[in-house]
């Protein structure tokens, strides 16, 4: 047995990898490289198949010393020299194996750096020995955190001609790169016809089309004014606004509602008009964002109609009005609608692509939960200008009667010293009805009265003669401490 014993240990050691080399201490420059140009291609083109989850022919990229030591089958790079090995041959398609599997090629400005990357004898930050990278690496290299650049305008062969301004340029030194001629110039119809819609949603009249037709002006010029008068119409922000209420997931209505609750929000049409408008008045994208998550608050720049923007945080989903639901509907439709990253995965555990944790999550959750917004459509405030009709007036004066009335019913059931003249409020919450009933022991016909009721007063916001008001947020009196949910639990 200890022949045979090493006998096996000699083959095996005969035939063992040899010892990977020890880099010298990357240089400042040499780990900037690597930052920006090699590890965003690792993690985002390599890991899913090589990383700490899977190892796809036993190989291993999220480390140097992982990625020397190669594949079941061997080696497969020699640092300082890209033509030995398969690994830059992979990635260039030029043997069997190619890299990303199933994928297609990387750009030769990726595969360029991965090149020099080796040459340069693959510099690795030593603080990543035997890990993947951690969430702040991440999040350093993440496109959706990269500040905005402009790039360079390209050159291009027939710029005089064809190209008007600098998005042509773009469009024109791709044609050229894959051979291709632009189309011809389009004639005046088909360029209205395409602003028109473009901006408006709307065909031209054929008054605007003969006047832009008849117009002396060079095209160019004449075609500037058209748009200028489209981005002026108020159909440009209908059209326009539409886009970002899709993002803003707007209805004006909750959704399924048990108990037989009101699924309107009365006011809801206050939100889509300001978006609306803020399109209209060209407002800046940072103010449109700050307006639509903080306009009640000071510093905000706000002026007294923009509280209607927060209708973007308040007009969402309210399935069984279960309260962690509600807070989970408001983080999504912030980060997703400005910062194109889905955290609700990190809800239950830290999100496994994006640099996203359970305790960024419950932060963000602890925000939300530190607000509260008013139930009751009277308590909403009041946007200016914003008057009563008398005839609203009259109705609503009726229906509230109707309402104190079902109230009286439940308070003479419950007690014959509840009057609802000493503060019992019209604006029962559903448990809070749902408790008194259960309680008392009362006939689910009056509960149901009520609720009708109620539902007739909602209803009654929606009247063109009801004065506008906006659907707010605002700050509790005492912030809440957020907690980490183990699994959402």
């Amino acid at each position: 047995m200890r022949r045979l014993f090493f006998t096996i240990l000699f083959a095996s050691a005969a035939h063992a990898a040899p010892t990977p080399p020890i880099a010298p201490a990357p240089t400042h420059e040499q780990v900037e490289f690597f930052e920006k140009h090699v590890r965003p291609v690792l993690a985002e083109q390599c890991y899913k198949c090589h990383g700490p989850d899977k190892q796809k022919g036993e190989l291993r990229v999220d480390s140097r010393e992982a990625l020397l030591k190669g594949t079941d089958s061997g080696p497969i790079v020699v640092p300082g020299d890209p033509a030995k090995g398969t690994f830059i041959k992979s990635i260039r398609h030029e043997i069997e194996n190619t890299m990303p599997a199933k994928a297609p090629k990387l750009s030769d400005e990726k595969i360029a750096a991965l090149t020099e990357w080796v040459k340069m004898g693959m510099p690795w930050p030593e603080h990543d020995k035997n890990a993947a990278p951690s969430k702040a690496q991440i999040a350093a290299t993440h496109w959706a955190f990269q500040p905005i650049r402009k790039p360079a305008v390209p050159a291009v062969k027939d710029s005089a001609h064809w190209a008007q301004n600098e998005i042509d340029h773009f469009v024109l030194a791709k044609l050229e790169a894959a051979g291709l001629t632009p189309s011809p110039i389009a004639s005046r119809y088909a360029l209205i016809r395409r602003a028109t819609f473009d901006l408006t949603g709307l065909p031209p009249t054929s008054a605007e089309v003969a006047a832009f037709q008849n117009d002396p002006a060079p095209t160019r010029d004449a075609f500037a004014k058209v748009v200028d008068r489209l981005l002026a119409s108020p159909q440009y922000g209908e059209r326009w606004g539409r886009h970002w209420l899709d993002v803003a997931r707007y209805a004006d209505h909750r959704g399924y509602l048990a108990g037989g609750a009101s699924r309107e929000y009365p006011f809801a049409w206050t939100y889509r008009d300001w978006v609306i408008q803020a399109l209209n008045d060209d407002m800046p994208y940072d103010q449109f964002l700050t307006r639509q998550l903080a306009a009640d608050l000071p510093g905000s720049g706000a002026k007294p109609g923009d509280i209607a923007a927060l209708g973007f945080l308040t007009l969402g989903r309210r399935f069984l009005n279960n309260p962690n639901d509600i807070i989970d509907d408001r983080i999504d439709v912030v980060m997703r609608g400005t910062m194109s990253l889905t955290v609700g995965c990190a809800r239950c555990h830290d999100h496994k692509y994006d640099p996203i944790t359970a305790k960024d999550y419950y932060a963000l959750h602890g925000v939300m939960a530190s607000c509260e917004e008013d139930a009751d459509p009277e308590k909403l405030p009041l946007l200016p200008g914003g008057k009563a009709s008398p005839e609203f007036e009259k109705a609503r004066a009726g229906v509230l009667a109707e309402l104190r009335a079902e109230d009286q019913k439940i308070a003479d059931k419950i007690s014959a010293t509840i009057r609802i003249g000493s503060g019992l409020s019209i604006w029962f919450s559903a448990e809070m009805v749902d408790a008194i009933a259960k309680k008392n022991g009362l006939p689910k016909k009056i509960v149901e009265g009520r609720t009708k009721e109620k539902n007739k007063l909602v209803k009654l916001e929606l009247d063109p003669g009801s004065p506008p008001r906006a659907h707010v947020l605002r700050d509790r009196p005492q912030p809440v401490k957020p907690h980490v949910f183990i699994r959402g639990n």
